[in-house]
């Protein structure tokens, strides 16, 4: 409807699942990164996966959906809070809102804390020299400040066009290109069975990696062809 398709509306809904890297992204403060990655990401898209499609039918069962032509009563296409008015009267309604602020903020702190950290490790492997500045970390506790405030003014920028759908499938296109490159690298990586190659993970098959990458590809380019050539070619000019 308006014009979305599967794969616009895709597109706006994928971020909420991307907290599933998290792991992943604070590697080096892991204590056990080799264990506890895999097992963190499989549970988080486990308990994840289990937890949207249980609000999906609950919501689905107890909403109605009014007519295109109706005006009278207000439906889930109406209303995308509905949930506040459908929750127990009194206390449902703000702990919806209190969720609703609460995930948006560990969402939001979880890349806050993520983003930068990975900036500083591709400075400090000095991939890009112009990102060397940011390499530097605070003496007290290894801390990228100027990674942190880099990362602000760009979600800063973000907030300030207005309008999640309009950026969520652009935020969309770059996740679904980091995952491609994951899987294409680690395929690569068995492919060429280079010895600093030894994965733990006894479950892992190159072929799977090699389908995750085309995967990737395939739903950017079904999502918005212009966006997804537009952030293919800022991928390869950072690269």
């Amino acid at each position: 409807r308006d014009g979305f398709d599967f794969f616009q509306v895709f597109a706006v809904f994928f971020p909420a699942v991307t907290g599933i890297m998290a792991g992943a992204n604070i590697s080096g403060d892991l204590i056990n990164p080799s264990e506890n990655i895999p097992k963190g990401t499989l549970w988080a898209i486990l308990v994840s996966t289990i937890v949207y499609m249980a609000m999906a039918v609950a919501i689905g069962a107890v909403v109605i959906r009014p007519p295109e032509d109706s005006s009278d009563e207000i439906g889930l296409y109406e209303d995308p809070l509905i949930m506040v008015i459908v929750a127990l009267p009194y206390v449902g309604g703000p702990l919806v809102l209190a969720g609703i602020f609460a995930a948006t903020f560990s969402s939001g702190l979880a890349s806050l804390v993520g983003a930068p950290r990975i900036l500083m490790s591709v400075a400090q492997d000095d991939l890009i020299p112009a990102l060397a500045p940011f390499g530097v970390t605070r003496q007290s506790d290894g801390s990228p400040i100027r990674g942190y405030f880099l990362t602000y003014i760009v979600s800063g920028c973000c907030i300030l066009i207005g309008s999640l759908n309009a950026i969520a499938p652009l935020i969309s296109m770059f996740f679904m290109i980091t995952y491609g490159l994951i899987n294409l690298s680690t395929f690569a990586l068995e492919m060429s069975k280079s010895p600093s190659w030894r994965p733990q993970f006894k479950y892992f098959n190159k072929w799977v990696s090699f389908f995750g990458f085309v995967l990737c590809l395939v739903i950017m380019f079904l999502t918005s062809w212009y966006i997804a050539l537009a952030s293919i070619g800022i991928a390869a000019l950072i690269y």
